[in-house]
């Protein structure tokens, strides 16, 4: 596993898709996959690399339209994995434990849209013990709103659960990450003053201290992580006279106490907004990307800041969106996400890049769309996304691609994929173990699928 933290993914992904394929018009839905595609395995030996050794469809929902959506996956030390899932439409939540053997335990809250409370996962991180920590949103319709929600699960009936809550304010969970030793740091989002919020809980999910960042305007924090004795939030805020601009900022991991905020300066003055957050020993790395209607073709933004505070560096990519950023074992970055091509439609991309911001390689897989990638102790890089089906009323294929750390591409995996409404899913999250790509996404029969990928 990298060190990394993502925006939510269904809020990201579904934004992106919705974006990239009006771009991509018809010339998508009407188009197969790169020529140099390969069928999902089926007949080839067992342990081939990107063989399917193990498929599997959680939540069976029997309610029109509650499609399943496996948005976070885990692995584990012990060779399983942990999925967090949403059911689109009724604002429900589960967690999942599989191995290859089949499912372990399931936690599941069913909401229908009669329910007085929702609960809604927004990520996943797992503390050093192996166990699952989930945080999002609870909605009490006969309350004040919403509430930050944690849970640390140790099985489906052990759990730990906590709900942070103001008076007449709704908080929303946003992205979790776990320390070295334990600690729980969550942030979140006042919605009614657009404020930062971050958490630190305990194992035991007992709050330790609650800090605040705000102004005036609009401030949303999106992801953190841990580096070091440093808790790294990054996001958006307006400074004043400029439009909305991607903020990182550091606190003391034990005392909360906040050492600096950074607003990226890109040189652009459209409004952006945050895709990844990647924190390295040497330097914090954050993606994101312009958002503006009079320019639909997306411009991608990656920016280095020093652990001083100090920006070191800003890379813009027009015509591109990247998705997620991770470090190999040399340093390097591999970032992954979507390359317009004009009337083609848009390609998936892979780069590597050097700290200083300078590309090393850039590999593209023709009329598809990157959503994660992570990188094993080998310096290979793993890559999912979608590509649309052969038959495009089934939506779009999950596609899993791997490449050398020279980016020579070793192999390619599809699996059939689902659409619901005009968004099309592919793979939502990957993660690498020792031996396997673990992926979770959506099945074409619109259910949580799991896959584990020979690696």
């Amino acid at each position: 596993m990298t060190e990394r933290t993502l925006v939510p993914r269904t809020a990201a992904i579904a934004l992106v898709v919705v974006i990239l394929t009006g771009l991509a018009g018809a010339v998508c839905s009407a188009c197969s996959a790169g020529s140099n595609a390969s069928a999902a395995p089926s007949d080839s030996p067992r342990g081939q690399p990107g063989d399917v050794r193990f498929s599997q469809t959680l939540l069976p929902f029997s309610e029109p339209g509650a499609g399943g959506i496996g948005y976070r996956i885990d692995a584990t030390p012990s060779g399983h994995a942990v999925v967090a899932c949403s059911v689109r439409g009724y604002h429900s939540a589960a967690t999942v434990s599989l191995s290859a053997s089949g499912i372990d335990w399931q936690f599941q809250r069913d909401c229908s849209q009669e329910d007085a409370t929702d609960l809604n996962w927004s990520d996943q991180a797992l503390a050093p013990d192996g166990l699952a920590v989930d945080v999002g949103v609870r909605a009490d319709h006969e309350g004040p709103g919403y509430s930050l929600v944690v849970s640390r699960f140790v099985d489906a009936e052990t759990r730990f659960d906590t709900t942070y809550q103001e008076a007449d304010q709704s908080l929303r969970g946003t992205a979790v990450a776990v320390g070295p030793d334990g600690a729980i740091y969550v942030v979140g989002v006042r919605e009614d003053t657009s404020d930062i919020v971050l958490i630190k809980y305990d194992p035991t999910l007992k709050a330790q201290w609650v800090r605040y960042f705000g102004g005036p305007a609009y401030e949303w924090g999106r992801a953190v992580t841990v580096q070091g004795d440093s808790v790294y939030v990054a996001g958006e805020g307006y400074r004043r006279g400029r439009s909305l601009d991607l903020l990182v900022m550091r606190f003391d991991a034990q005392t909360g106490r906040r050492l600096w905020a950074r607003y990226v300066t890109t040189g652009d003055r459209r409004e952006q907004q945050l895709d990844a957050l990647l924190a390295r020993p040497t330097g914090i790395y954050v993606c994101g990307h312009v958002v503006s209607t009079e320019h639909p073709t997306p411009i991608a933004v990656l920016a280095k800041v020093a652990p001083s505070g100090v920006q070191r560096w800003v890379r813009s990519s027009p015509g591109v969106w990247w998705a997620d950023i991770a470090a190999a074992p040399d340093g390097s970055l591999r970032l992954t996400g979507s390359a317009h091509r004009r009337a083609a439609g848009f390609d998936m991309i892979t780069a590597a890049f050097r700290r200083d911001g300078r590309r090393l390689w850039l590999r593209a897989y023709k009329r598809s769309f990157g959503t994660d990638l992570d990188v094993d102790a080998s310096g290979a890089t793993y890559v999912g996304g979608s590509t649309p089906a052969a038959d495009p009323a089934t939506g779009h294929d999950l596609l899993v691609a791997a490449y050398s750390a020279s980016g020579e591409r070793l192999w390619v995996t599809r699996q059939p994929g689902g659409n619901m409404g005009n968004l099309y899913y592919g793979v939502m999250d990957l993660d690498v173990s020792d031996d396997s790509v673990w992926v979770t996404g959506t099945s074409v029969d619109h259910q949580v699928l799991v896959l584990q990928l020979q690696k």
